[in-house]
């Protein structure tokens, strides 16, 4: 009987032990929110037509991008362990964080951008090879315009209002036509111009 007690104790001894070696049979997750990584950047920045290009990348599978509105509460913007997105909101005068994070519920941030949103003015397609582009613009003054003016002889008023996108039909070949955005329709200060061709 006492050597069977002996053999029961060893074999149980032999059992803990096995156990406290080999741990619980539960698996690791390959990154934790602690030791995880990343970056984020932005382009353009200043955004000067209202959007920008977020790239990020994580070493967590379950990475987040939240984006906040001049230190306002904080909303998702995308969810993958990398990737791109264009953020077509940054409106001038405004400032936009975009935070990195391991997770949607962490608050461990990896990585930021700040992206800056700048009076600016474009066109596509420039040259206009069809006589006609669209011109994009936006200020940080709800009372701006946009004039035109042809191989810099006066200006005209093409657009009004704070921001918009408006088609310029009347693109010449061997004419040179600059648009510009002021900060009213009594200043004489261009803001931001483009030189479009046919």
């Amino acid at each position: 009987m006492r050597i069977w007690l002996i053999g029961t104790v060893t074999c149980i001894g032999v059992v803990l032990s096995t156990l406290t070696m080999t741990g619980p049979a539960t698996a690791t997750p390959a990154t934790s929110n602690s030791s995880a990584s990343g970056s984020i950047s932005a382009s353009p920045n200043p955004a000067r037509l209202g959007k920008t290009t977020i790239k990020w990348r994580s070493t967590s599978s379950t990475a987040a991008v939240f984006v906040s509105e001049d230190g306002h509460a904080e909303s998702l913007f995308a969810a993958s362990a990398s990737g791109s997105s264009v953020a077509a909101f940054v409106a001038a005068g405004h400032k936009y964080r975009f935070d990195l994070y391991p997770s949607r519920h962490s608050h461990i941030v990896l990585a930021s951008v700040v992206v800056t949103g700048a009076t600016g003015i474009g066109a596509s397609p420039n040259p206009a090879p069809d006589g006609k582009t669209t011109i994009t613009w936006q200020s940080t003054r709800s009372s701006a315009v946009v004039r035109v003016s042809v191989d810099g002889r006066g200006d005209a008023l093409f657009a009004a209002g704070a921001d918009g996108t408006s088609v310029a039909s009347f693109i010449a070949a061997g004419a040179s036509y600059r648009f510009s955005v002021y900060g009213s329709s009594y200043s004489h200060t261009a803001l931001a111009s483009v030189v479009v061709k046919r």
